[in-house]
């Protein structure tokens, strides 16, 4: 007889950064897409979907190095910065603001052969602004399968969430007054996230759901990232197969010190700080079932943002 596993996961990794560390989320551009697909497939014999997705933002001008805020004024040794607090400083530096770049990736590809295959899945994208409880890319599947005699359903899925972000002036990134007055400039970041699953089964019962948000007025709003998989079999009869899940993750999140505030004649106050790499933080976990799995469940969660939410 077959061992049968029951497993149930529920992992939540949420980041939870100070001031000094944080994605930055890139405003729209002025015009905005919007795409969407809805499947519903009933088969016998053999179904396959495969779906991939690649997106690119940035505030300033895409796959260029990364500039900081054209109103900082930023020494070549020692990692200082200056921000002028004079106006007079807008017009001869071109106020322009840190520079943030976003490439958004997701993947699925799912094929059944030789069985009872039940398919329904809806995507959405929006490169639109997006509110706190609001995503850019949303997707959800459930394909159901009972394999033949040498039937079996394969199915991957996998989403990445890559930013990087120079050295910005919070008064031009939030609403919030108190997030700006906390400092006078937000630091350098490079975070990437990846997270998915897959699965190769010849009886089973599958649910997944992916969304990311990436884009955002203001700073206010975090970008986050979540990935949730769900196996099981029909009734008393568990799945059969192996499954597995997994997210990795390497977030390198810049520091700030304020130096103090100096008179620099004739142009007035300049606010001095100090600027380096202050974390390096890199996670990886996978988790795999196999054999007659009665239940296998697993949640991955990302947020990264000065403003958290719970």
């Amino acid at each position: 007889m077959k061992p049968r596993i029951q497993i149930t996961i529920v992992i939540a990794l949420l980041f939870l950064f100070p001031l000094a560390c944080a994605d930055i989320p890139p405003p729209a551009v002025p015009e905005t897409q919007g795409f969407s697909s809805a499947t519903t497939m009933t088969v016998l014999g053999t179904a396959t979907e495969s779906d991939s997705m690649t997106w690119q933002i940035s505030n300033l001008v895409l796959d260029a190095l990364l500039s900081p805020a054209g109103s900082v004024l930023v020494s070549t040794d020692g990692g200082a910065v200056l921000v002028p607090e004079l106006p007079v400083f807008d017009d001869i530096l071109t106020d322009t603001p840190g520079e943030v770049q976003y490439s958004i990736a997701y993947s699925e590809n799912t094929v059944a052969d030789q069985g009872l295959i039940g398919y329904v899945k809806s995507s959405a994208l929006d490169t639109a602004n997006q509110v706190v409880g609001t995503r850019n890319l949303e997707t959800s599947k459930v394909l159901e399968f009972v394999g033949f005699d040498t039937g079996r359903a394969v199915s991957s899925e996998d989403m990445v969430v890559d930013g990087a972000g120079s050295i910005g002036i919070t008064d031009d990134l939030f609403i919030c007054p108190f997030a700006a007055a906390s400092t006078g400039i937000t630091p350098e970041f490079c975070n990437i996230v990846e997270m998915g699953g897959d699965v190769d089964m010849t009886l089973m019962s599958l649910a997944t759901t992916a969304s990311e948000r990436n884009v955002a007025a203001s700073a206010d709003v975090p970008v986050a990232a979540d990935y949730s998989i769900t196996v099981t079999g029909f009734g008393d009869i568990p799945a059969s197969g192996s499954a597995s899940a997994f997210i990795g993750a390497h977030l390198q999140e810049g520091t700030t010190t304020t130096l103090g505030t100096f008179n620099f004649e004739p142009f007035g106050d300049v606010d001095a700080y100090l600027i380096g790499k202050g974390e390096d933080v890199q996670y990886s976990e996978t988790t795999t079932v196999s054999g007659e799995i009665t239940a296998f469940s697993k949640v991955l969660s990302y947020q990264s943002g000065i403003r958290r939410i719970s």
